[in-house]
């Protein structure tokens, strides 16, 4: 039977700033693989993304979401991508990306908007959610 495959997205009151996780496949030891899809005010991205520390960044994201200090970042297993979650003013979150992809011509796109903390608790516990389903 293939592995099961997640979908959850980081919903904005702003519907042109989207951040969606697709067809997440966990590969083991804690590292998983998916599209990412950016769509940030005509910004937009569809691309193969990687990370390996579910757990360090769900304690992050976490810490960052009740204390609105520290931040959290998923890194890309195979580039140098990486989305990063910061602290904003007026208990707001700032979500930065970097999406890279090496191929005969380098393309990247950087990104950033800023989600209230009740769209980041709920892409918490979704996150969470696919975490502690493969443990």
């Amino acid at each position: 039977m293939p592995p099961k495959k997640t979908t959850f997205k980081l919903n904005t009151r702003d519907k042109s700033k989207q951040l969606s996780f697709v067809d997440v496949e966990y590969l083991g030891s804690g590292a998983y693989s998916c599209e990412i899809h950016v769509d940030s005010s005509g910004f937009m991205c569809k691309r193969e993304f990687g990370f390996d520390n579910d757990e360090y960044f769900l304690t992050k994201i976490r810490g960052l979401s009740e204390s609105h200090q520290g931040e959290a970042e998923l890194t890309d297993l195979k580039a140098d991508s990486f989305i990063r979650f910061k602290p904003y003013p007026d208990d707001q979150i700032l979500v930065v990306g970097y999406i890279v992809e090496h191929t005969n011509v380098t393309q990247s796109i950087e990104f950033a908007f800023v989600v209230d903390a009740s769209c980041i608790k709920k892409f918490i516990t979704s996150f969470e959610k696919m975490v502690r389903a493969n443990i």
